[in-house]
């Protein structure tokens, strides 16, 4: 599901990792049409991801970065987190613990 925070940010809460490709297809066929926004991605109820959703989340992050936004994770489980180190991904995604911590790195009001 997609919320829009405010105008220069989305929070999109994933579901379940049954509809994870189709929710992050989703995001981005959104920010293709309007790309200059910040995005924020509760990964709360994700407890593993395949080479495909690691895919879509580099193709975010890029689209993202070349409009000078970013994309800020929150709620990432140890064991995902060691998948993106694992991949050689962990230093390019930012992580926040929560949705309130990544508002506050992405300057926007809580």
């Amino acid at each position: 599901m997609i919320h829009e925070l405010s105008d220069e940010c989305l929070f999109v809460g994933l579901t379940d990792y049954a509809t994870l490709s189709k929710e992050m297809q989703h995001v981005n066929e959104v920010l293709e049409k309007n790309p200059r926004r910040h995005v924020i991605m509760d990964f709360s109820q994700i407890h593993m991801l395949m080479s495909a959703h690691l895919s879509n989340l580099m193709i975010l992050h890029n689209l993202l970065e070349e409009n000078g936004h970013m994309l800020v994770l929150c709620h990432v489980s140890f064991e995902i987190k060691c998948e993106f180190t694992a991949c050689g991904l962990r230093d390019i995604f930012n992580f926040s613990d929560d949705k309130y911590k990544a508002m506050e790195k992405l300057g926007q009001k809580v």
